[in-house]
């Protein structure tokens, strides 16, 4: 009941009574009360709950009561307006807009108005409504700024290839397990993630901590199991449409807005363990500048610094721990609004490490966000990595046969791609579905045959998300 009693203050600051007193009643402490402003701002704000939760048909009842009670106010009309367009009611939605702009409305909310009608106004019948986080009414954005969040999934996955571990690591496998030629196997991952907001907004930064814990059992060959958690802290300044920034350590939410640029830092430790036992500790430092030109691309441009300390019992021998930078540059190109949209990206990144592990790398790739309706989602993603190996010490005939048959580092080529579709029957909760495909082929030189170390992996995933 707190929002909603905090939303009626905002809302008493933003109205201003063009009724004069006539048909007001005096409360015992002397403060004038318009019982039709009342009533207008009680349908409101219930009706903006009902907005938030997804309930569309609810919303315009209220907003439609409000605006009745108080006629000229373009508040509950600009909200009815969104509601009717979220339930697919296009001409309904504009004699609401219409009707909100000759009210009285804030200079922000006629800028929103006159968006969705151009808006309206330009897209054929039949289009699908806007499915992402809406860009509502100026008044009430505080209530899109949650000061904690908190998720728990759980997927259950197909794995064609279970034993391939993070770059740098090698199985060490108990004694007496077989491994065939194709350990395909079943998975549960559990998933957690808490998310505490301490400040929007403050002077323009706003400041992300987030704690997050993930763990792979697998079903049948019960070696390999992955646990991880991690903690990380995002400082933001500037604001987004979508009301988050996305960075190379994840994402943070800031305040809703449209400004050309934004910049987030970003800092995290993971600690990653394999059956129990200690795999790698990374510490990593990220920052993202983003740069919006116009309504329809963005430029954003990343950097990540990444320290890593593989336990030995897990580098084959080898010394994997070290260091890695790497930067990026991606061109979004936004096909409508801003939930649908299209990245381009390109990588370029160093790691120094061992001698067996030097090596630098140079990514493309190409990533695709297409909401289907007002609650299904698809995202498909491709990318080519190449990595050349700084020293002989990476090919694996180096031990055996330094300089003759072993006579080139390696070079690796990975492809990737990957799919996702996303349902939401209610905002609290997310049926999603993955498939992905990972592929590496190595030139070694000679050392190819003997020791081949491409290979393959597919993974198909159905999972449940449950958000509080």
């Amino acid at each position: 009941m707190l929002l909603p009693l905090l939303a009626v203050l905002c809302l008493g600051m933003g109205f201003r009574d063009a009724h004069g007193q006539e048909g007001a009643t005096t409360a015992s402490n002397g403060v004038t009360v318009d019982p039709s402003l009342a009533e207008a701002r009680v349908n409101l704000v219930f009706g903006i709950r009902a907005y938030r939760l997804g309930d569309y048909a609810a919303a315009a009842a209220r907003f439609e009561k409000a605006a009745a009670a108080d006629p000229e106010s373009g508040t509950a009309r600009l909200w009815l307006g969104f509601a009717r367009w979220r339930l697919g009611q296009r001409e309904a939605a504009r004699m609401a807009l219409e009707s909100a702009m000759e009210a009285r409305l804030s200079t922000a909310d006629a800028v929103q108005a006159e968006a969705l009608l151009r808006r309206l106004g330009e897209e054929p019948e039949g289009t699908v409504p806007f499915t992402g986080p809406l860009a509502a009414p100026g008044i009430f954005h505080f209530l899109e700024r949650p000061r904690a969040e908190f998720r728990v999934g759980l997927t259950a996955s197909a794995d064609s290839n279970p034993l391939l571990l993070p770059e740098g690591a090698v199985a060490v496998l108990p004694e007496g397990t077989v491994v065939t030629d194709t350990p395909s196997d079943t998975a549960l991952n559990l998933d957690v993630r808490a998310a505490f907001h301490p400040f929007y907004d403050r002077r323009g930064w706003s400041l992300g901590l987030v704690f997050e814990g993930d763990g792979v059992r697998y079903g049948d060959f019960g070696v390999a199991d992955l646990t991880q958690l991690r903690g990380s802290v995002h400082l933001a300044w500037g604001a987004d449409p979508l009301a988050y920034l996305p960075g190379r350590l994840g994402f943070t939410r800031v305040p809703r807005g449209g400004g050309r640029t934004a910049f987030l830092l970003q800092g995290a430790y993971t600690d990653r363990r394999i059956d129990g036992d200690a795999l790698e500790r990374l510490l990593q430092l990220g920052a993202t500048f983003t740069v919006r030109p116009c309504a329809t691309t963005a430029t954003q441009l990343d950097l990540l610094f990444t320290d890593r300390e593989v336990e030995a019992a897990f580098a084959g021998g080898a010394e994997a721990s070290g260091t890695e930078w790497s930067a990026r540059a991606s061109q979004y190109i936004y096909l409508g609004d801003r939930s649908r949209h299209l990245r381009l990206g390109v990588e370029a990144g160093d790691r120094d490490a061992g001698l067996a592990f030097d090596a630098s790398h140079v990514e493309l790739e190409l990533e695709l966000a297409l909401p289907l309706s007002a609650r299904w989602a698809l995202q498909f993603a491709v990318s080519r990595r190449e990595v050349d190996y700084d020293a002989l010490e990476s090919n694996p005939l180096f031990p055996f046969f330094p300089g003759t048959l072993a006579n080139q580092p390696r070079e690796d080529t990975l492809d990737r791609w990957g799919a996702a579709l996303l349902w939401e029957p209610r905002p609290s909760l997310r049926i999603v579905a993955r498939a992905a495909h990972v592929e590496r082929q190595t030139d070694s030189g000679s050392a190819t045959a003997f020791f081949p170390l491409d290979y393959d992996r597919d993974v198909a995933s159905l999972g449940v998300i449950w958000l509080f």
